[in-house]
C-alpha cells in the first residue's frame, strides 16, 4: 500500500462512519478528533446533516478566543485560514444550516477562563455563546465503546490502517 492509497483509505473510512453517524456519535467526534486533519473537518461543516451542536464544538475546540484576540496587524496567513474556517461555521449555525437534535452544550466550557470578552480585537458572535438547553446531555468523556472519537470498531479499522507497511 502506498501513503496515497492508505490516506485515501482513511478518508473513505471516516467519512463513511461520518454519513451515518448518530448526532452523538458526530459530537463524540468533534470533541476528540485529531484538529490537525483540517479536510475532515472542513467536509463536516459543509454538511447540512452535521448536528448542529457537532459543528459548534469544532468551532470552540478550534480555539475562537485565541483567535478573536489577534489583532489585526498580528494575523498571518495560517491566522486568516483559520479565522474564514471559525466564520464559516458561525455563519452557518445563525443561517440554522446544520440539523438540530436537540443536544445541550455550552461553548463557554471551552473557553480559556482568561478570555475577555470585552477587550478582545474581535468578538465571539453572540449566537454562538448563547448555551442550548436540548433534551439530549453528553457527558464529556468517552463511552467506553469509543476511542479518539470514533466507536472501537472504526478505531480499530483506522489502526488496523495505519500499522499497515507503507510501500515507495
Amino acid at each position: 500500500m502506498t501513503e496515497d492509497e492508505r490516506s485515501n483509505k482513511y478518508w473513505e473510512i471516516l467519512t463513511n462512519h461520518l454519513r451515518k453517524a448518530t448526532p452523538v456519535e458526530q459530537v463524540h467526534f468533534a470533541r476528540w478528533t485529531n484538529y490537525s486533519d483540517k479536510d475532515i473537518l472542513r467536509w463536516i461543516i459543509n454538511r447540512p446533516e452535521t448536528d448542529v451542536v457537532a459543528a459548534m464544538t469544532i468551532y470552540f475546540q478550534s480555539s475562537p478566543d485565541y483567535y478573536a484576540g489577534i489583532s489585526l496587524e498580528d494575523i498571518d496567513s495560517h491566522d486568516i485560514d483559520e479565522i474564514r474556517f471559525l466564520e464559516t461555521i458561525s455563519d452557518r449555525v445563525k443561517q440554522g444550516f446544520y440539523t438540530d437534535s436537540n443536544i445541550s452544550f455550552k461553548g463557554s466550557d471551552f473557553l480559556d477562563n482568561n478570555y475577555d470578552f470585552k477587550n478582545s480585537k474581535r468578538e465571539i458572535p453572540h449566537h454562538m455563546q448563547i448555551e442550548r438547553i436540548g433534551s439530549i446531555d453528553i457527558p464529556y468523556d468517552l463511552p467506553e465503546n469509543f476511542d479518539e472519537g470514533l466507536p472501537n470498531l472504526v478505531s480499530e479499522e483506522v489502526w488496523e490502517l495505519f500499522n499497515t507497511t507503507i510501500s515507495e
